[in-house]
């Protein structure tokens, strides 16, 4: 095992792809946790680690600790985006590559409610995890309600 200290966009711009095992544990967080994980990027605070292993692919890797965790930030790095904050105009500013496309895949009804929310593709969403939809509308609120606020936080997002 190799430990590594990035950032998380350094990391997301070397990624290919990250999955998540299938007999891994279902997600988390609720509510509280996501304003607390809100708040500690906004006060500029240590997130935590995550645990990945590499697979026979170059550049892909499956998460081991940090699923809930790269759920939400994913959840509000697209709420960023889908409240049209002009998220890669964020980023230029900030003197950051914005991290490529990339494969994340999530478990089962996780994963679906990350498509539509990452594409805004909508379709039916009656089947998704309450949580995650209380979880982005959050992030959807807080996000929209000052430019500037959100772009404090997103600068607090780089450096991690």
């Amino acid at each position: 095992m190799q430990a590594k200290q990035v950032s998380i966009f350094e990391f997301l711009n070397s990624a290919n792809k990250i999955t998540t095992e299938n007999n891994h544990r279902d997600f988390c967080f609720d509510i509280s946790d996501a304003t607390n994980f809100y708040d500690s990027i906004k006060n500029g605070d240590f997130l935590g680690t995550f645990t990945l292993k590499t697979t026979d692919k170059k550049d892909e890797y499956i998460i081991v600790d940090g699923y809930s965790r790269l759920l939400v930030f994913s959840l509000l790095i697209c709420a960023i985006s889908n409240n049209n904050m002009d998220y890669e105009e964020f980023i230029s500013q900030l003197n950051q590559k914005m991290p490529k496309i990339l494969k994340l895949e999530f478990l089962n009804k996780d994963n679906d409610f990350y498509k539509a929310v990452s594409t805004n593709y909508f379709d039916n969403l009656d089947t998704c995890p309450k949580n995650l939809s209380e979880i982005y509308n959050l992030f959807l609120q807080r996000t929209a309600l000052n430019h500037k606020k959100t772009k404090n936080l997103a600068k607090n997002i780089i450096k991690k």
